[in-house]
C-alpha cells in the first residue's frame, strides 16, 4: 500500500499493484489485461494509454501487468521505455537487448 505521512501526503509515484489502487482504476486495469490476454491476432499488439502527466497512465499499466502475471497463459509482454535513451541507435539496441533477455 502507498504510505502516507501524518498529514496525508504520499509520494507521486505510480502504484504497482491492484491492492494499492485508491482511485478505482483496478477494474479498468484488469479489463485491459484480460483484453490483451484474449487477443488472438497474428501480428504484434501495441497498446497506448493517452493522458496528461500525472493522470495515472503508469499506474494503470503497472496494475494491468500485475494482473497479467497472475493469469494462466499470459502473453509475453516487453516493457520498454524509449525515453530513457538519447540516441536512436541506442534505443534500437536497448530494445533488442531487452527482447533477447526474455
Amino acid at each position: 500500500m502507498t504510505t502516507t505521512d501524518k498529514y496525508g501526503f504520499s509520494a507521486d509515484r505510480p502504484i504497482k499493484n491492484l491492492e494499492d489502487d485508491l482511485l478505482d482504476r483496478a477494474d479498468f486495469s484488469k479489463n485491459l489485461s484480460d483484453a490483451i490476454s484474449q487477443w488472438k491476432g497474428d501480428d504484434s499488439l501495441v497498446i497506448a494509454l493517452h493522458g496528461d502527466w500525472g493522470a495515472g497512465k503508469s499506474s494503470i499499466k503497472n496494475m494491468a501487468l500485475s494482473h497479467s502475471k497472475k493469469q494462466k497463459n499470459s502473453p509475453t509482454i516487453i516493457e520498454f521505455s524509449p525515453w530513457e535513451w538519447s540516441a536512436q541507435d541506442k534505443i534500437v539496441q536497448a530494445f533488442f537487448d531487452k527482447y533477447q533477455n526474455l
